[in-house]
């Protein structure tokens, strides 16, 4: 085990309700004056990133930096025990699943068979309330054990009971298992992958008997499962609008769940930022009002007391990728402007971690900013993601795709890169032709690219183009539900295709 590493990741992952109950802890058992295990978790919380070198300086004259290692695993397993008891203490009032079953053990192994079963009476409802086929099973063979145990309840009532309950744990279980395999084979098959899987293949395991209606699948964690299929389903298709009620369902099913929602508060909040993103696409003039609702998402779960770090970045983050795909979407400059390229880089973090955005996505709205803020070098190392995403992943959007391909024409224009930019305005327009997509507007505009780079346009070139350019509007595309974003790109290349005219 990387000591240094997990347990520097764990101090991070801390929320500020945690840290506040370990360090009451260590002052309570610790009283020494220099508590080395508290010193140590202070100046490692405040690191960026670990640095082994640093920590021995900063504690060169302490005796036990000779042992710098010991203390750390040290630490490790206090906060290890911390945490646990933390979470103990926050459901003092209503105990947890485990803290049950810790009573249970310790009454049974007492022969406390009357006070076990109270408490095992307690697991089964918690268990039935919050629809968990794990600790529903644990409850029922508990039951069992402590029945065997005390000859005064062993009934014939008391024995079918439990019976008739295993067949109902069992059926629970296997259905909630069924639905997690089949969500995991969709995702870790198709998805995460990356295989290119024919529609045919698509469709046949979709057509499993279990994912022909919501009704077959029993208890939350269950249709959870079931939704979250349907949702990687219709992205792999490239339907919008059925991976956005899907997303819907799941947020609503969250919400209905309390409990169940604590346990998938990371999944809560990045299904939350898709909604954001997805009203940006669907209707504009509702964002505004959903990003309010969505800033006070901190406020309603106590973001500063229980939110993890990672939690709190995924929020964070997916607010701040909202505002550029709004500021790009509605043509607000000033906005992007306002943003820096500084802010625009701490969303590469978005690349490395799942935050529920597509690649190909994220990577267009980074690029589109940096080409507004002039920044065209970092403008074209996004195209130049997208272009490797793209050949990864040939079922990406085709209007995306289009838009994200012709964006990078207009990126290698400005930089001036005209043997490159030749090269691509052939393969483009290889790939329209391909798509089905090669309309009158494009082969006008790649041709006129193609033919005048690094040379000013002719006077007839120039009135041919400009009396061609409104004839875009007309264009009529076959999209889902984001056919306002198409016209708005269009847009956006219109009037670059009039600045490269007048700029000739």
């Amino acid at each position: 085990m990387k000591t240094s590493d997990d347990l520097f990741q764990l101090i991070k992952a801390m929320t500020k309700g945690e840290i506040r109950f370990f360090k009451l802890l260590s002052r309570k058992y610790n009283t020494k004056t220099k508590n080395s295990s508290l010193q140590l978790f202070e100046v490692i919380s405040k690191m960026e990133t670990y640095d082994e070198e640093a920590l021995k300086l900063e504690f060169a004259g302490e005796k036990w930096v000779k042992y710098l290692a010991v203390e750390k695993h040290t630490l490790y397993k206090l906060l290890l025990n911390a945490l646990s008891n933390y979470q103990t203490y926050l459901y003092r009032n209503d105990p947890r699943e485990i803290d049950l079953l810790q009573q249970i053990q310790m009454l049974q192994s007492k022969s406390l068979h009357a006070q076990c079963s109270k408490i095992v009476n307690k697991l089964r409802k918690k268990a039935v309330a919050k629809n968990s086929a794990i600790y529903h099973y644990l409850a029922n063979a508990w039951d069992r054990d402590v029945t065997h145990g005390n000859y005064d309840i062993l009934t014939e009532k008391r024995m079918n009971f439990i019976i008739e309950e295993q067949r109902e744990v069992i059926e629970g279980f296997y259905n909630t298992m069924m639905y997690q395999n089949l969500c995991d084979q969709l995702y870790f098959g198709f998805i995460i992958t990356k295989k290119t899987r024919s529609r045919e293949e698509l469709e046949a395991f979709m057509a499993h008997p279990m994912l022909q209606g919501e009704d077959l699948a029993i208890g939350v964690t269950s249709k959870f499962s079931y939704y979250s299929t349907y949702m990687y389903y219709y992205e792999l298709i490239n339907d919008r609008e059925g991976k956005y009620q899907n997303t819907l369902l799941i947020i609503k099913l969250l919400e209905d769940y309390p409990n169940f929602q604590k346990r998938c508060m990371q999944n809560y909040f990045i299904l939350k930022g898709q909604e954001l993103f997805a009203t940006i696409l669907r209707n504009p003039s509702q964002y505004e009002a959903e990003q309010k609702a969505y800033k006070k998402l901190p406020e309603k779960y106590a973001f500063d007391y229980d939110a993890s770090q990672t939690v709190r970045d995924i929020y964070k983050y997916q607010l701040l990728f909202c505002e550029i795909v709004y500021a790009c979407f509605t043509g607000n400059t000033a906005k992007i402007k306002a943003l820096n390229t500084s802010t625009l880089g701490e969303l590469k973090i978005l690349e490395l971690k799942n935050f529920g955005f597509p690649p190909t996505e994220l990577f267009h709205y980074l690029a589109k900013a940096y080409f507004e803020l002039e920044a065209y070098e970092q403008a074209r190392f996004w195209c130049e993601r997208i272009e490797e995403n793209l050949e990864k992943n040939p079922s990406t959007y085709i209007r995306l795709a289009i838009s994200s391909k012709l964006l990078f024409l207009f990126v290698l224009y400005y930089k001036e890169d005209y043997n490159y930019l030749k090269n691509m305005v052939d393969a483009l327009k290889r790939f329209l032709k391909r798509k089905g997509e090669l309309n009158e507007y494009y082969l006008l505009l790649l041709k006129t690219i193609r033919s005048n780079l690094g040379k000013p346009l002719s006077k007839n070139s120039m009135k041919t183009i400009k009396a061609k350019l409104p004839q875009l509007t007309q264009l009529k595309p076959k999209l889902y539900f984001d056919e306002a974003l198409f016209y708005d790109e269009l847009e956006g290349l219109r009037k670059a295709s009039l600045c490269l005219v007048e700029n000739s």
